[in-house]
């Protein structure tokens, strides 16, 4: 799988999300050939949690994967550019996608003097509401709609690290409390 980001959960600029409390260290990883599609932690995609740095030491970094698919050129490198996160903080607001039937109207009022696509931050994220591009973020696994997940981050399509979700899409990560590895989920949306 290719390392798409570990992200020590320290730096942060704001508090955490709640379902990232127990937390220090997250480390991403991406199935080479296709984003996933509803699958469990580890089958395509997989998210490993640390509770502390204690402990942990660097690995070298292996050589990029060489890539047999003829979709790619000759002896490209199959493997995503690294570079640092530099956090700061946002104020972010639900898209209108998350807003309760309930409370449309009063939403719309308030939005309609403001910017409506820059009230949530559409790149990569710990924590806020998700940026919804086709509807709102829904999590399955099996073709099984997920119900008590809690979102905790967004991946953002980052040209420069050569990471694409679908055409300028996000990837969102859930949890489930209590689920351990297997309370993992992740979706994406594109254009």
């Amino acid at each position: 799988m290719l390392a798409l980001a570990q992200l020590n959960l320290r730096e942060l600029p704001c508090p955490r999300p709640q379902a990232l409390a127990d937390v220090a260290l997250l480390t991403v990883f991406l199935g080479p050939w296709q984003l996933p599609v509803d699958q469990p932690n580890g089958v395509n995609w997989a998210l490993r949690a640390y509770r502390s740095l204690e402990g942990l030491v660097p690995l070298a970094e292996p050589p990029p994967a060489r890539a047999g698919d003829p979709k790619l050129r000759e002896g490209q490198d199959l493997t995503l550019r690294p570079f640092p996160i530099r956090w700061q903080q946002h104020l972010d607001y639900p898209c209108r996608d998350d807003i309760p039937p309930g409370l449309l109207d009063a939403w719309d009022a308030w939005a309609e003097d403001r910017d409506s696509a820059a009230l949530t931050f559409d790149g990569t994220k710990i924590g806020g509401w998700p940026y919804c591009i086709q509807s709102e973020v829904q999590w399955q696994t099996g073709g099984r709609l997920v119900k008590d997940c809690q979102y905790v981050l967004q991946f953002g399509s980052e040209y420069k690290a050569g990471l694409s979700w679908g055409h300028a899409g996000l990837g969102y990560i859930a949890r489930q409390p209590g689920r351990g590895s297997d309370g993992w989920h992740l979706t994406w949306q594109s254009l």
